[in-house]
């Protein structure tokens, strides 16, 4: 896991068809973790980890994108990702929410 300046480094998207970064958004009164590609948000960690754990399950590659870390998900280095990841995961089916607040 990298570690700049005391912050992680953000995360891949766990929503299919997107290969963008989420990053924790430290928002008054509350935080949540969102991602500047698609637009999701999480506001409970445990459904963001939730949806890691599934997007893993369906596509193999996208394990490389993370770590785990004391029973929880984490960003694993960049250089761990397939070389054509991105590509990857634009052969992905578009996900069919319609809201962009997952939890």
């Amino acid at each position: 896991m990298q570690n700049l300046n005391n912050k992680t480094s953000p995360y891949r998207c766990p929503v299919s068809h997107c290969a963008g970064w989420v990053d924790l958004i430290e928002d008054k009164p509350s935080s949540f973790f969102g991602c500047g590609e698609c637009g999701s948000m999480w506001y409970e960690d445990k459904n963001f980890q939730k949806e890691i754990t599934e997007i893993i399950s369906l596509y193999n590659y996208r394990a490389k994108c993370y770590e785990i870390i004391k029973d929880k998900w984490m960003p694993a280095p960049f250089e761990n990702e397939d070389k054509n990841y991105e590509s990857l995961v634009e052969s992905e089916p578009y996900d069919k929410s319609k809201n962009f607040i997952r939890g």
